[in-house]
């Protein structure tokens, strides 16, 4: 989150944040260290280095409670966090409505967050 500010605060960028999916950012040189974007828990190989959706085109004249970045849905399905606009970071729960373990889809994490990035 810090960086993506960071990014926007540059003069030329004028309060956007990168306009541009993860991948893209690395690809062209401009994200190099994605250490950061790597979950400790993921089962994803190391060359897959993102575990987290960015929403790409928001400003930080977007509305506070827009997702920036969260987890993807299929890397944790108990929670997950999103990062929103205003910079701080919630975790949303999943409902095990009948207690038997199994998430159906309508009770995962995911559903409960507003603008769940789709990219």
């Amino acid at each position: 989150g810090l960086g993506i500010k960071q990014y926007a605060n540059m003069m030329a960028w004028e309060g956007w944040y990168p306009n541009t999916k993860l991948a893209q950012l690395v690809s062209t040189k401009k994200l190099t260290d994605t250490k950061m974007y790597k979950c400790p828990s993921s089962t994803r190989s190391a060359d897959e280095f993102s575990d987290y959706l960015y929403n790409a085109g928001l400003a930080e004249s977007s509305e506070a409670d827009e997702p920036v970045a969260s987890d993807m849905e299929n890397n944790h399905t108990d929670a997950g966090n999103v990062l929103f606009v205003d910079g701080h970071v919630q975790q949303f729960d999943s409902i095990d409505s009948d207690g038997n373990g199994t998430i159906a889809a309508t009770e995962k994490w995911t559903a409960q967050v507003n603008g769940y990035p789709s990219n």
